[in-house]
């Protein structure tokens, strides 16, 4: 049975990587094309099910820090057409 968990946890670890670089991905590709709403509204909602899954796998502190990753994200969102104050939720959110 601990065989089948650990391989089951692998998967799932996989699957974030993936959609965490999914993220990154828009992320980045909204720095090079900042009129492209579409691409951080994909990054909060890959983050947002980063969030459910590390919930679900009872990692608090780590789903956590996706939370606010998601609420960042929002913010960058909800202030698109002011990019000058992007700046700084930009670089925190990158690293």
């Amino acid at each position: 049975m601990p065989e089948v968990a650990s391989q089951t946890f692998d998967l799932v670890a996989r699957e974030v990587n993936a959609t965490l670089a999914e993220a990154r991905g828009a992320l980045e590709t909204y720095v090079e094309q900042p009129d492209n709403a579409t691409l951080l509204e994909r990054c909060a909602k890959d983050l947002h099910q980063v969030q459910g899954v590390l919930r679900v796998l009872e990692i608090y502190g780590a789903a956590l820090l996706a939370e606010e990753m998601e609420h960042v994200a929002q913010y960058l969102l909800a202030t698109h057409s002011e990019r000058k104050s992007q700046a700084e939720s930009l670089d925190a959110l990158m690293r």
